[in-house]
């Protein structure tokens, strides 16, 4: 929240669970606590619409965070998170051919659906066809990966939990090092 943090995955998780209970609940210590993350997330976005902490490009930690825009929005009727998410999803639109989503987001790329969805129907003019496309073209097919299922015996069957403990710190360092590859160049 405040720029010291990983900048990653843990801030649009917790947002997610705090914006729909804060909403829900309508519980003002937990409105108070929301309200300072929504504000500083919506703050967050930059003239080419992208949003978030500039120590990382992933699209992945920003998919979560557009979800828990969406909880924010039935919650409150902002029109400032039709905005936001309108000038992100211009942005997204232009960047997906050049920065295809990877890894984490190639999985995941569906949750930005929830919010395609939201806009569309809250705003008509705001259609992103190619960008939907390109989500479905770059995103894993889970309903063929469900269908083909490989994985039917446990999972030390595929995984010695040694091995993994061994590999576990090479498989830090190359992730933050890849994460440090995807600074943008001042």
């Amino acid at each position: 929240l405040y720029g010291g943090g990983e900048a990653w995955e843990r801030g649009p998780y917790y947002m997610d669970g705090l914006f729909v209970h804060a909403f829900l609940l309508r519980d003002e210590a937990l409105l108070s606590k929301a309200g300072m993350w929504y504000e500083a997330l919506l703050s967050s976005q930059s003239e080419d619409g992208s949003f978030g902490p500039s120590k990382t490009l992933d699209w992945w930690p920003r998919m979560v965070a557009l979800k828990a825009l969406v909880g924010a929005y039935r919650g409150t009727h902002d029109t400032r998170i039709l905005r936001f998410m309108k000038n992100y999803f211009a942005y997204w639109e232009k960047e997906s051919k050049t920065r295809p989503l990877d890894f984490w987001a190639h999985a995941r790329g569906l949750e930005a659906f929830s919010a395609l969805d939201l806009l569309e129907s809250e705003d008509p003019s705001a259609t992103f066809p190619e960008l939907k496309k390109e989500l479905l073209a770059q995103t894993l097919d889970w309903n063929r990966f469900f269908e083909m299922f490989p994985y039917k015996e446990p999972t030390d069957h595929y995984l010695s939990k040694r091995l993994f403990a061994l590999l576990k710190p090479l498989m830090m360092w190359l992730d933050k090092r890849e994460k440090e590859r995807e600074k943008p160049k001042p």
